[in-house]
């Protein structure tokens, strides 16, 4: 959802600055939820590990896409470069 910030629509101020983007502080922030999320399940249901799957499953999601995000890929995009020639 995009909030009205006084931009033409291509995410710059009228000021021609870029308004900082900090995906990597938004996934951080959503991995490390998650995780607090399934401990906090795990602990509830300590014989029950099947009842925290869907906790689970969110946290390696937000894991995996923080960890794209760290390394400056998308999720789901796969670049390849051939390290001899950097093509």
């Amino acid at each position: 959802m995009r909030i009205a910030s006084g931009d033409g629509g291509d995410g710059r101020r009228r000021s021609g600055r870029l308004r900082p983007r900090r995906p990597k502080v938004n996934a951080r922030t959503e991995m490390t939820q998650s995780d607090a999320a399934y401990k906090t399940c795990l602990a509830q249901h300590p014989g029950n590990v099947s009842a925290c799957e869907g906790a689970r499953l969110a946290y390696e999601a937000d894991l995996q896409v923080y960890r794209a995000t760290s390394a400056g890929i998308q999720p789901g995009r796969s670049d390849t470069v051939n390290v001899i020639t950097g093509r």
